[in-house]
């Protein structure tokens, strides 16, 4: 057994005392403290070496978050360029569909009626005609005219333009008499011709009710037989459109299912007319 001195009062007591004799301070209370002091570091060493796994597989979890969260916009991204690819697509496929349903022009100019042009309001008569006159050519339109007033309420008067220029051609329609004629200014120009021409074969066309006509051929077959009249009966044996300025021909034929009359000049006014038999 040895002595120590109690740490609070100073006197001499056994160690193998719990407490001082004298003051009763815990002797082996400080010791018990230090050893554990002295372990304190190790266990938290030990804690440390523990929480490294923990502290490690949290950050990769954030990582694994992280990762997940920058590859979802990619993701939408993906999905947003293949909808737009897809409306692409789709509006491809419609404008093809669009062009190739568009009909030709030669069927817009065969289109077919049921009425006749006198039983039809005059809107959708002139509507008509313009549609199948700009197949033929684009650049034609249909004005009422304002210069020659009609007889009577059924009837009207259009004037001809060719790229928005008059071609001196006016459309005369007679509904109540079931009659249409043209009538133009020096015949001999080629670009009034033309729109004579034009005119003729639009109007024929949109009165086809009793489908006379199978094919454009067919149109222009009548019409050159009205043509082939007017230069068989003329006044003058010289007559030829378009070579003696003096030439005229005046006459009336029936011709299938109208009855043709005409003025022809090559130096002045000129009128066809043609009424349903």
């Amino acid at each position: 057994m040895a002595l120590i001195k109690c740490p609070e009062c100073g006197k001499e007591v056994s160690n193998r005392a719990e407490a001082c004799v004298y003051c009763g301070y815990p002797l082996h209370q400080r010791e018990k403290t230090q050893n554990e002091g002295a372990s304190l570091p190790q266990e938290n060493m030990s804690v440390g070496s523990n929480s490294e796994e923990p502290i490690t597989q949290s950050a990769s979890n954030k990582l694994t978050q992280l990762l997940d969260r920058q590859r979802a916009p990619k993701g939408k991204r993906g999905n947003l360029k293949k909808w737009g690819a897809l409306a692409v697509a789709v509006v491809v496929v419609i404008v093809v569909i669009a062009v190739v349903a568009q009909p030709s022009p030669e069927e817009v100019l065969m289109e077919d009626v049921t009425e006749s042009i006198w039983d039809r309001s005059r809107e959708d008569v002139l509507s008509g005609i313009e549609k199948r006159l700009q197949a033929m050519d684009s650049n034609y339109a249909l004005e009422i005219s304002t210069s020659d007033e009609p007889e009577n309420e059924d009837s009207f008067v259009v004037d001809i333009t060719y790229n928005e220029t008059p071609t001196n051609v006016l459309l005369s329609v007679g509904q109540e008499d079931k009659m249409f004629s043209l009538a133009a200014d020096a015949l001999v120009n080629e670009e009034t011709y033309n729109a004579f021409l034009c005119v003729m074969k639009a109007v024929l066309l949109e009165n086809d009710w009793k489908d006379r006509y199978s094919n454009i051929e067919d149109v222009d077959q009548y019409i050159s037989e009205i043509f082939d009249a007017i230069e068989n009966q003329s006044l003058s044996e010289q007559y030829n459109i378009g070579t003696d300025p003096f030439a005229s021909s005046t006459g009336h034929e029936s011709i299938s299912d109208y009855s043709v009359i005409w003025v022809v000049r090559n130096n002045n006014r000129s009128t066809i007319l043609l009424a349903e038999q």
